[in-house]
């Protein structure tokens, strides 16, 4: 008997072969879309690191320029320190250092300015949260770069920059404000040369690298710097701006000073006074504020005579009991055209100081500060230029044997010549030779007096002498008599007295005393 087989109604191996090959497709794509999920979410960790890095090195950046302090693992960083905050990039860090430096372009130059930070850095000494990758960092130029990079697509990637567009544009805004800053100078030799530093730089948008442009007053060369720092070699009113490109501060003034710093022999004390008068010991000259050779302002010295003192304080100290006063080298120009009148009715041009170093001499001086100014021959001592001298704040009392500067005291007089080299003599030590003022040194002492140093063309008070009532047939009782005035002062017994500091080379009591009096001056030199 035969039998009849039925077609079969289950999968074909067409069918079969066909569902597997979907299947497969299938799986590829979500194999594919799982891998990209992941690649996206790591890119956009690392950028979103990098974001989070770039705003606090913005932050660095700024602190920086404002010469602000910091506190990083217990170490302390202001302004231009900032920088160095990280590790150095050398032995074991080189070489990957490198791949990174060359992979976004970084030139060998600027490789110096990058410091490697790790994620303990970041996380512990920068207070930084979520930033767990190292970084390499250039806080003056704003600079972030991956350590180790990140692959994705093909591509490795390194820094915010190098990232595919539309993922980070890197941009700054730029403003219309026209920057601010602040710039003061320092003396940092004693044959001439001045720093002047740049420091508080206002500005809202963000610039790379700040250029400053500076020129001596009344010359048409500018000079560049590329650091917020420069010297100069020569004393005078400098103009300074900072730019970059179409950014430009407006021209700020500063002056280069010579130092009149007092050059204290040893076994003498620096004396400054407190507000009321009283004398106070110095510790330590180097730091303490006991001395300022200020600028006196006109209106102080007006009318012919100081009412309320001035304020310059020049240097002053003890030696061996005795006081002196530092007349710091400085040259002069008499004012022709400017005159100033006292109270007597006695007229003297205005003089016009500019302290200045040993280098500047009587041969140079005209060429170096311009026409008509002058050194007191007092600071060439035995042909040598010396920055100053210390010159005996009161006469000298005492006796020739025990010669004594100080207050109160009677000033010795009518002595000769041999008799004051005597005094004089008595005052040498084993530190110092002891001389009596002369002409040269006593027109140091009045020029420096007349300048806006001292008391700004201004007479040094005299008090008046009361009028001897009896001796010209008067007496204060009778009628009228206060009404009456001769030579100007009035018929009264008894003038108003002057305060003693107010007589002084400076209106106050950090000046020199006597300058009107009877008597002789020391002045001395280190041996």
């Amino acid at each position: 008997m035969k039998t009849k087989m039925r077609g079969n109604s289950g999968v074909t191996l067409v069918t079969l072969g066909i569902v597997v090959v979907v299947l497969m497709i299938m799986a590829g794509m979500t194999i594919y879309n799982v891998s990209a999920a992941v690649n996206s979410a790591r890119l956009n960790a690392f950028t979103t690191e990098l974001r989070i890095m770039q705003a606090q090195v913005n932050s660095l950046n700024e602190k920086m320029r404002n010469d602000e302090e910091i506190t990083v693992d217990g170490n302390n960083y202001k302004g231009e320190e900032i920088t160095q905050i990280g590790q150095e990039i050398n032995g074991n860090l080189q070489e990957k250092a490198n791949e990174a430096f060359d992979a976004v372009e970084v030139n060998q130059d600027d490789r110096q300015n990058y410091r490697y930070y790790d994620a303990n850095l970041i996380k512990n000494g920068l207070a930084v949260e979520g930033v767990g990758q190292e970084l390499l960092i250039n806080v003056k130029d704003r600079e972030v770069i991956s350590y180790n990079g990140l692959m994705n697509d093909g591509y490795k990637y390194y820094n915010l920059e190098s990232l595919p567009d539309g993922i980070y544009n890197v941009q700054h805004e730029q403003n219309n404000e026209t920057p601010q800053f602040e710039v003061a100078s320092k003396q940092i030799s004693s044959n001439g040369e001045w720093e002047f530093e740049i420091s508080n730089v206002q500005y809202q948008g963000y610039i790379d690298k700040w250029k400053v442009k500076y020129k001596e007053e009344n010359t048409d060369n500018w000079n560049e710097s590329d650091n917020l720092k420069f010297t100069v070699n020569k004393s005078g009113v400098y103009i300074i701006k900072i730019g970059n490109n179409d950014v430009e501060s407006e021209e700020v003034q500063c002056k280069a000073e010579y130092s009149v710093k007092p050059e204290l022999i040893e076994g003498m004390q620096a004396i400054k006074f407190d507000e009321d008068g009283n004398e106070q010991s110095i510790e330590n000259p180097e730091k303490d504020d006991w001395y300022s050779y200020e600028i006196t302002e006109d209106e102080d010295m007006s009318d012919g005579g100081t009412t309320d003192g001035g304020n310059s304080r020049w240097a002053n100290a003890k030696m061996n009991e005795n006081y002196y006063v530092w007349i710091p080298r400085y040259a002069y120009k008499v004012i022709e055209d400017e005159e100033y009148t006292d109270k007597e009715g006695n007229t003297s041009n205005k003089v016009e100081a500019q302290f200045i170093e040993t280098k500047i001499t009587s041969d140079n001086v005209e060429d170096e500060l311009g026409t008509g100014y002058e050194i007191p021959s007092a600071f060439t001592i035995d042909g040598e230029e010396v920055s100053g001298i210390w010159v005996g704040k009161y006469f000298t009392s005492g006796t020739t044997e025990a010669p004594r500067i100080v207050p109160n005291a009677e000033s010795l007089k009518n002595l000769d010549d041999d008799q004051m080299s005597e005094a004089a003599k008595a005052l040498d030590t084993e530190k110092i030779i002891v001389y009596v003022v002369g002409d040269e040194q006593q027109d140091a002492i009045n020029y420096l007096t007349r300048s806006q140093y001292g008391r700004n063309g201004t007479a040094i008070p005299a008090e008046e002498e009361p009028i001897d009532l009896e001796g010209i047939g008067l007496d204060e009782n009778m009628p009228g008599i206060s009404e009456i005035s001769i030579d100007g002062q009035e018929g009264q017994e008894g003038q108003e007295e002057i305060p003693e500091e107010l007589k002084t080379s400076t209106g106050n009591k950090y000046g020199i005393y006597d300058m009107n009096g009877e008597g002789f001056r020391m002045y001395l030199r280190k041996k």
